[in-house]
């Protein structure tokens, strides 16, 4: 259709103000509706996206550790590590302890580090020296400490004599870090690994080996990959260690994340299915009121194919401008997540302290189609109607 002919009819059938109305009201309730699709599948993915970021940036790709607690790196594990083809690893201690400020206390879990190793290993940098510690940000702004504070952790001594006493040891802060998930960043502290192999007396063993496939700061991996490689590393290894990926602790809740995707993504396809009821209402509204111009432009030759590509391309132009809209109304919401506080969520209940929104090429395509492919159902079916009324009924109306 020429698009002079298209103004042409536009005018003829889409005029008046409450034509024009309606237009708009259709616009408007087909981009939320498109909207709230996208966001909710895009709260899901930026979900699972940053929870997993937030665990692989503390826990790398792959996690070793002993049945028996501490371990030596002996050539032979080193060994079995450069077979696979791992070269990035970094040992260190995990222990459990209380952080005392103030009269308060924290339970937490302090990790002995090597900062060159463990930085080349999960990308989080850190400048320590002895007797200096690090801790996340939700357990600085819970207990108000900032850098230059000056805390005392308690923990056991292990290995040493009298072990059921408590050890105390003061620590001078010198960072806070953000790992992205709210429990790591209210419980996690570090210090130099000599620092606390010299609490707990663990010499130059280790309880726990930080595995890296890929660079920290590379966002595109594959977790069959990583799959593969905890399968034949563990036949690797004796027995008693123990490989797991970087989001075991929360692989349950990122199946139910994509469980429920699924399932509500079907089931707001209901409010898609409102606003399509909009475009039907939209077609038949106009060919009942326009009926006698719609005889009119038929018995001076328009013939109804031509009607049909009309309000093809009119209701085509409908649905790209709401897909167009419900994208910036997601931007829109996306900025919200990010700045207004009536979008904050409790970190406690959600596990991470912010959600964003998170939406692939692919879930575009899918929800874009979706919303077409019931938007040329609603035109069917209004063309339907439109094409039982003959030419006799249309003069039957002008003169009436």
């Amino acid at each position: 259709m020429r698009l002079e002919n298209f103004k042409a009819l536009f005018n003829i059938l889409v005029q008046g103000r409450s034509a024009m109305n309606l237009l708009l009201a259709t616009f408007l309730s087909f981009s939320f509706s498109i909207c709230v699709i996208l966001c909710t599948v895009g709260l899901m993915d930026g979900f699972e996206l940053v929870l997993k970021s937030g665990l692989r940036y503390s826990s790398g790709d792959l996690n070793l550790h002993h049945r028996q607690s501490f371990f030596k790196i002996s050539p032979k594990l080193e060994e079995s590590l450069k077979r696979v083809g791992i070269n990035r690893y970094t040992g260190l201690i995990q222990h459990e302890g209380f952080l005392l400020s103030d009269g308060k206390s924290r339970g937490v879990l302090l990790k002995g580090i090597e900062p060159q190793s463990y930085s080349e290993t999960t990308g989080l940098k850190f400048d320590l020296h002895q007797g200096e510690i690090v801790i996340g940000e939700v357990l600085a702004r819970q207990f108000d400490l900032k850098i230059g504070d000056e805390i005392v952790l308690a923990f056991g001594k292990g290995n040493e004599s009298l072990d059921y006493l408590p050890g105390f040891r003061q620590f001078k802060i010198s960072g806070i870090v953000k790992h992205g998930i709210y429990e790591k960043d209210l419980r996690f502290v570090y210090a130099l690994k000599e620092d606390v192999a010299g609490v707990v007396g663990s010499g130059e063993m280790v309880n726990q080996i930080l595995i890296s496939l890929y660079p920290p700061e590379q966002k595109d991996i594959s977790l069959d990959h990583i799959r593969d490689v905890q399968t034949e590393l563990q036949h690797d290894l004796p027995k008693n260690y123990i490989l797991r990926p970087f989001w075991y602790e929360f692989s349950s809740l990122l199946q139910a994340v994509k469980v429920e995707k699924f399932s509500i993504g079907m089931i707001l396809q209901l409010i898609v299915i409102v606003a399509v009821f909009n475009i039907a209402a939209f077609v038949i509204y106009l060919s009942e009121k326009k009926a006698r111009e719609i005889f009119l432009i038929r018995a001076l030759g328009v013939s109804m194919n031509q009607i049909w590509k009309f309000w093809l391309i009119m209701i085509t132009i409908v649905w790209v401008l709401s897909c167009g809209g419900a994208f910036i109304l997601s931007l829109i919401f996306n900025w919200g997540l990010a700045h207004l506080s009536i979008f904050q969520v409790p970190g406690d209940i959600y596990v991470l302290s912010q959600l964003s929104l998170s939406i692939s090429r692919s879930e575009y395509i899918t929800v874009y189609g979706l919303s077409l492919a019931w938007v040329l159902m609603a035109l069917a079916f209004g063309y339907w109607r439109l094409r039982r009324r003959s030419i006799l009924q249309g003069l039957r109306l002008e003169f009436q």
